[in-house]
């Protein structure tokens, strides 16, 4: 089955432009719509597209006349063309059969469409940088731009944004994804100040396998963001998954690693932090240990350990 890469320009009427790949689709737009505005819709931009288009920097040229025009261009790529081989005329009725619609048993009514909704902060924290990489001259401009550029951001997640930083809410992450963003956008090891061509936003979706980097935004098909604004985690890997797997593909084990490889300190670090707690219910070995005990110890330790754990702590670590 053949693919075009196709983009609509926002224009009234909207036009459409097809072409044979994303790369040939950049040189068709540069052409039909850029080179062919009026300078004077283009105002002191005019200069700056003409030298990207005489340096065939034709992302940069078309990003340029979005700015100075208004109007927006979605781009779509590897988007599959049917033919007649593909859907021959003589097998449409029996593959009917077989779509959802047609389903044994099938309820047929009316539903809306089903939008996952990642936690309010990570909306802020990840979109907002974001935004931050386009060059709006601020938050307030951005949040009412409401770019396309940025993937899987639909109005439903805008609207969540617009009223939270109405209602100051998350305002220090606000912020800071804004400065970062910004920050990203204009430094030498980011974007050098030139505006992007596609921003995709993870949200709150995970891939079926083990994701080797955890980002959040994918930029131009290069840069990978991770956003842990409050943050010193990047992974959140089990000590399996870190030593033995050397963070590859994930692997279950439900084993205690620690008992695997360091037992006899262990041990002494389990008898030690009962005797610290005085918490005579525990069983006697750490390997009998159960959750509900577990979740014991965590939540009575939390913050910094006693001198004498953190010694006994130190022989586990060696061994």
């Amino acid at each position: 089955m053949a693919t075009v890469a196709y983009a609509v320009v926002h224009n009234e009427p909207p036009s459409i432009f097809l072409a044979e790949d994303l790369e040939l689709l950049h040189r068709v737009l540069a052409l039909e719509v850029v080179a062919r505005t009026d300078p004077a819709l283009l105002g002191h931009r005019a200069e700056s597209i003409r030298e990207a288009l005489l340096e065939e920097r034709w992302g940069d040229a078309t990003v340029a006349w979005i700015h100075a025009t208004g109007t927006g261009i979605d781009v779509y790529d590897g988007k599959s063309v049917y033919g007649d081989d593909d859907l021959p005329a003589d097998m449409i009725g029996a593959q009917l059969q077989f779509t959802r619609l047609f389903a044994e048993g099938a309820v047929v009514e009316p539903s809306l469409p089903h939008w996952a909704v990642a936690d309010l902060r990570t909306e802020v924290s990840e979109i907002v940088t974001g935004l931050g990489l386009f060059g709006f001259r601020d938050l307030e401009r951005a949040l009412a731009a409401r770019p396309r550029f940025i993937t899987n951001v639909n109005d439903i997640v805008y609207d969540r944004l617009d009223e939270a930083f109405a209602a100051k809410q998350h305002a220090d992450v606000f912020a800071t994804a804004w400065d970062n963003g910004c920050v990203f956008a204009r430094c030498d090891q980011g974007l050098r100040g030139r505006p992007p061509w596609l921003v995709e936003w993870k949200g709150p979706h995970r891939p079926p396998a083990y994701e080797q980097i955890p980002a959040d935004l994918r930029v131009d098909h290069v840069y990978l963001i991770s956003c842990k604004y409050g943050s010193n985690i990047l992974h959140n890997a089990s000590p399996w998954h870190l030593f033995d797997r050397g963070l590859a593909e994930r692997a279950k084990n439900n084993d205690d690693w620690f008992l695997a490889v360091a037992p006899e300190s262990y041990q002494q670090l389990y008898v030690a932090a009962r005797e610290h707690l005085g918490a005579t219910t525990l069983p006697a070995h750490v390997a009998d240990l159960d959750a509900a005990g577990r979740e014991h110890l965590r939540t009575s330790l939390r913050g910094r350990w006693p001198t004498e754990l953190r010694e006994t702590w130190e022989l586990v670590a060696f061994e």
